[in-house]
């Protein structure tokens, strides 16, 4: 399942508060989906994914911006991304996207978004991956995000969202057809 809270987090507390928001969210999911009561000890990989030590049947993973949080469970390995609309701007453009979105962005009208979904697509397929953005993120073409909602690339399922001004993510291994749930913490 796919869990969406939107809660407003002031800058300066910004990094903690969300943190410890996102382990809320996490432990709201969790609840729902397998009667668990206390959040399990989490570990992170070498790169950083986190992941339950003791629940290895169990994958997670969560993300969060300046106007909420999401969190994905899965029985399968997963990534998820969100962002608030960011401003288009040619030096991340040049940093971050493959030659072919650069040309569908520089076509679309609504150039925000556009390079907000292909971020957060990007950043869900790496976290995913357990590899995190240490990557060369040009490499990725990930140029369907600006015309579909779901699509596969790398043998992966990715699937879209959008709220006013949030994009979002998911990256599961097998097709989510669930819906964007949300929950209050």
């Amino acid at each position: 399942m796919i869990y969406f809270c939107r809660k407003t987090i002031e800058k300066q507390e910004k990094h903690t508060k969300q943190t410890e928001n996102a382990r809320e969210l996490l432990l709201a999911g969790l609840r729902l989906e397998y009667g668990i009561e206390r959040l399990p000890v989490i570990a992170a990989s070498e790169l950083g994914k986190p992941y339950f030590p003791e629940m290895p049947q169990i994958f997670f993973n969560y993300s969060h911006c300046r106007e909420g949080i999401l969190c994905g469970i899965s029985s399968t390995p997963i990534g998820v991304d969100m962002e608030t609309v960011r401003d288009y701007k040619g030096p991340l453009v040049k940093r971050v996207c493959h030659e072919q979105e650069v040309s569908l962005l520089q076509e679309a009208a609504q150039k925000n978004r556009m390079l907000t979904r292909i971020w957060v697509v990007k950043e869900a397929y790496l976290k995913y991956l357990g590899t995190g953005i240490r990557s060369d993120m040009r490499l990725l073409d990930m140029s369907a995000a600006v015309r579909q909602d779901k699509f596969t690339y790398g043998g992966c399922f990715l699937r879209l969202w959008e709220q006013e001004e949030i994009c979002m993510c998911a990256c599961t291994e097998v097709p989510y057809r669930g819906a964007l749930t949300q929950l209050e913490i």
